[in-house]
């Protein structure tokens, strides 16, 4: 999708998330505008989400980071959800226009999708630097890998869906419009005879 500008805004990120074994490593992320995909670049990687083991091997918990993988800013939700079980999750970053480091991550699991309003936050991530406010985000990746001390969830993700407003996200609202489409069409006849 387009590059968001993030100065003052708020924006929404949603997925369709089915796990199958919780990991370590983040299993979803948000990229900057710094780099893209054309070049061989990965971009650099921001909002980090994680499927992490809950207080049993069937149950998983959902985490967020607002800019890195290191624990200390990765904050899980309290709530465990069973394995093997299709998951609504809805990010909600809001940009603050103060500061380089006052910008917020909401997560909330299974929420109520026709109102924000009827919704509380299982976790928000307010540690590490922001997202560049003049660069915003470029792209959605999905991640596999393992490390010596990492490794990742097996998880199946579907409908990934970004937009400016709760309403929006659910097509509850119509997104605006900044350019509007024109047909134009061709009066040429084209006669191709008998089939």
């Amino acid at each position: 999708f387009n590059p968001v500008n993030l100065d003052s805004k708020t924006f929404y990120m949603s997925f369709l998330v089915n796990v199958q074994e919780a990991g370590t490593a983040a299993f979803i992320t948000l990229c900057d505008a710094n780099k893209t995909f054309a070049d061989e670049s990965v971009g650099n990687q921001k909002v980090y989400v994680f499927a992490k083991e809950g207080s049993t091997t069937e149950t998983v918990k959902f985490a967020v980071s607002k800019s890195t993988e290191t624990d200390n800013y990765v904050v899980e939700t309290t709530t465990e959800f069973d394995l093997n079980t299709t998951c609504l999750v809805v990010l909600k970053y809001t940009a603050n226009p103060e500061g380089i480091s006052d910008d917020y991550v909401d997560m909330f699991v299974n929420p109520v999708v026709t109102s924000e309003a009827a919704n509380t936050p299982l976790c928000t991530a307010t540690g590490g630097s922001d997202i560049n406010d003049t660069k915003g985000i470029a792209s959605v990746q999905l991640r596999q890998g393992k490390t010596y001390n990492t490794f990742s969830p097996a998880v199946v993700v579907d409908a990934i869906r970004i937009a400016d407003t709760w309403g929006e996200l659910f097509g509850m609202e119509e997104p605006p419009v900044t350019d509007q489409p024109t047909l134009t069409v061709d009066e040429t006849e084209i006669n191709f005879g008998y089939p």
